[in-house]
């Protein structure tokens, strides 16, 4: 989670953030501006979203460390590791972080393969030759 470590030592304690694969990206991206930077390499595609302040104030609440390193492809504890060394936090490794469930690859078996909506046939008929889109022309 987002907490600080405090030194009990002499002098101003040193605040720290603790970061973690629950933690939420917008805590994350609070830290340090190269978060943002790393974070958009990782998968441009997916992320380059985020550098549009908007966009980034929606999406950066919703979404954990741990669901970045998914989306990404990286170990989860590799992403909360880099993103404490860039944003001067401590990393924090849980004993077991839970997976992401997967889609199934294949199709269920109730899934029907068409090759036309069923009601084509009833919009083909009604139509003139002219007007018959080339998906209903037989």
């Amino acid at each position: 989670m987002y907490e600080t470590e405090r030194s009990d030592g002499a002098g101003m304690p040193a605040e720290r953030p603790q970061i973690s694969g629950q933690t939420r990206l917008y805590r994350a991206l609070d830290l340090d501006p190269r978060v943002l930077d790393y974070i958009v390499s990782l998968a441009p595609h997916e992320f380059v979203r985020l550098r549009n302040p908007l966009l980034r104030r929606l999406m950066s609440p919703r979404i954990t460390l741990s669901r970045v390193a998914n989306m990404a492809g990286i170990p989860v504890h590799e992403l909360v590791e880099r993103v404490a060394e860039l944003g001067g936090g401590v990393a924090e490794h849980a004993a077991a972080e839970p997976e992401l469930p997967e889609s199934p690859q294949a199709e269920p078996d109730w899934v029907e393969k068409r090759t036309r909506a069923p009601y084509a046939s009833w919009i083909c008929s009604r139509t003139t030759m002219r007007s018959m889109p080339t998906r209903c022309r037989r």
